[in-house]
């Protein structure tokens, strides 16, 4: 699953040790509790995406 963001009021620099925002809390423990790994892309804005396994 990805989040695209192309605006110009994306900030640079996002540290996804070091952010402490609520939401950032939450998509980093929501990540974790479906095992999954998000990670963040800064080309042309901002992808935040977050993969984790299939079951059936």
């Amino acid at each position: 699953m990805s989040v695209s963001d192309s605006g110009s009021a994306t900030k640079s620099g996002v540290d996804l040790e070091s952010n402490e925002t609520l939401g950032m809390q939450l998509v980093k423990n929501l990540t974790t509790q479906i095992d999954g790994t998000l990670t963040v892309s800064e080309e042309g804005g901002f992808t935040f995406s977050i993969v984790f396994p299939y079951t059936e």
